[in-house]
C-alpha cells in the first residue's frame, strides 16, 4: 500500500485570529474530539497569511518565500526583482506580461514569436543541409580518387562509405570521360 501524505493548502490574504504571532506558515493536523488522538497522520492542512510574510526582496532565500513574495507583491511590482529573475520565476513574470496584453497585441506577438522560431529552424535546417552536402561531395571525391587509382569497389565502399550504386555510377562517367 502507497504511505501517501494529503496536505489542503490555503492562502490567505488575512491572518487567522489563533496563530502563532510572527509566522506567515500554520501546520495543522485533524484532532479527534472524543478521545484528543490524532485523527490521521496522512491528512493535514497548511495556511499560508500572505499579511504575516514580511520579507523584502533581498532577504528572500527559498523558493518558497519566492513564491510567497510574488503572490502578496504581484499587483504592486512596477519591475522584477533581481532575486526573481531567472528559472521559474523568470517565466513566470514573462507570462503575466503576455497575459496583460490586448488581444490584438498578443496576436503581433504571436506572429512575431512564429515568425523568429520559423528563421530560426530555417537557419538551422540550412545549417544541416549544407553539412549533408558537404559530406557527400566529401565522400564522392573520396570514392573518384580512390577509384582513379585502381581501388576495387568493395574497398571504395569501405574506406569512403558511399553506397555501392554511388561508385558504380562514378565508374560508369569515368568510361565515357576517363579525362574528367
Amino acid at each position: 500500500m502507497v504511505n501517501t501524505l494529503f496536505y489542503i493548502l490555503a492562502v490567505l490574504d488575512f491572518k487567522l485570529t489563533d496563530s502563532e504571532p510572527g509566522t506567515y506558515l500554520q501546520d495543522i493536523a485533524l484532532i479527534n474530539k472524543i478521545n484528543g488522538q490524532l485523527f490521521s497522520p496522512k491528512l493535514g492542512f497548511k495556511f499560508i497569511e500572505l499579511p504575516s510574510f514580511n520579507k523584502t526582496a533581498e532577504e528572500l532565500e527559498t523558493d518558497l518565500d519566492k513564491w510567497l513574495y510574488t503572490l502578496k507583491n504581484m499587483s504592486t511590482l512596477t519591475q522584477v526583482p533581481a532575486s526573481l529573475q531567472q528559472g521559474v520565476f523568470f517565466r513566470f513574470f514573462e507570462q503575466a506580461e503576455l497575459n496583460r496584453l490586448s488581444k490584438e497585441d498578443l496576436a503581433i506577438y504571436v506572429t512575431n514569436w512564429k515568425n523568429h522560431s520559423d528563421y530560426i529552424n530555417s537557419i538551422a535546417f540550412s545549417r544541416v543541409e549544407g553539412i549533408a552536402e558537404g559530406e557527400m561531395k566529401n565522400k564522392l571525391l573520396t570514392a573518384q580518387t580512390l577509384k582513379q587509382m585502381g581501388f576495387p569497389i568493395d574497398q571504395i565502399f569501405a574506406i569512403s562509405g558511399l553506397p555501392i550504386i554511388e561508385i558504380e555510377k562514378l565508374e560508369s562517367l569515368n568510361k565515357i570521360d576517363p579525362k574528367g
